[in-house]
């Protein structure tokens, strides 16, 4: 088997157990369901400097500074 059948097994896995764990608490009904499989698109490759420093600051961890 290969990784990626692997990776698809453990997600089948999890997914099939929330599942059925919602249906046993009646978070769900079971008749209806719909799928969303659309992929976001990434903003960038890598972040620039001043993104991250922006990134930082919302975070509450003030200015990011070299060799900090």
């Amino acid at each position: 088997m290969q990784l990626a059948d692997r990776k698809s097994d453990a997600y089948r896995h999890v997914f099939e157990t929330v599942v059925s764990d919602c249906l046993e608490e009646g978070l769900v009904g079971g008749l209806d369901f719909t799928v969303d499989v659309s992929l976001p698109t990434p903003i960038a490759s890598s972040p620039s400097p001043a993104r991250i420093e922006m990134l930082f600051r919302i975070a509450g961890d003030g200015p990011l500074r070299h060799g900090d």
